[in-house]
């Protein structure tokens, strides 16, 4: 028997759409999943193109509402895309050798905050803006003024 599943939902930022992960499962089993782009009336639902793995986490909506944000294995290690909103372009954010892992994205959809870890580091809270992969310790920042849209305030 496969029973349709729904998760992840993620509204846009004008709510208008609504963004899901849907897949067809095999009770029990783990299935390919595909993001879908539904208007938030119900109406007119678009399925986005296959993403490497076929396994996204959908974090979120870009600030401007024309990419969402996934994150997904690919090889040893997780990635972050971007994939445009029609489906048409997906493109990969460059995290260079960077280990991370449940990944959120603040108030404002202007930056991402995340579990950093390595072979001889602990896991620890970083944040880093969208457009620019930089992470930033949030404990070196202790005691250093940080700038409130980092944190998601205005």
């Amino acid at each position: 028997k496969k029973t349709p599943t729904k998760a992840l939902t993620r509204y846009s930022p004008n709510g208008e759409h609504i963004a899901y992960a849907q897949a067809r499962l095999p009770e029990g089993t783990e299935a390919a999943k595909k993001l879908q782009i539904r208007r938030a009336n119900g109406l007119e639902k678009s399925e986005l193109a296959s993403t490497f793995d076929e396994s996204p986490h959908l974090i979120g909506w870009t600030q401007d509402g024309t990419n969402l944000i996934i994150c997904e294995p690919k090889g040893t290690k997780y990635h972050l895309v971007l994939l445009n909103k029609n489906g048409t372009t997906a493109r990969e954010i460059d995290t260079g050798n960077t280990s991370f892992r449940e990944v959120s994205l603040n108030y404002n959809r202007n930056t991402l905050g995340m579990i950093i870890q390595s072979s001889s580091t602990p896991p620890e809270s970083y944040i880093t803006a969208i457009d620019h992969f930089a992470p930033l310790h949030l404990v070196l920042l202790e005691g250093f003024q940080v700038h409130d849209q980092h944190l998601g305030r205005e």
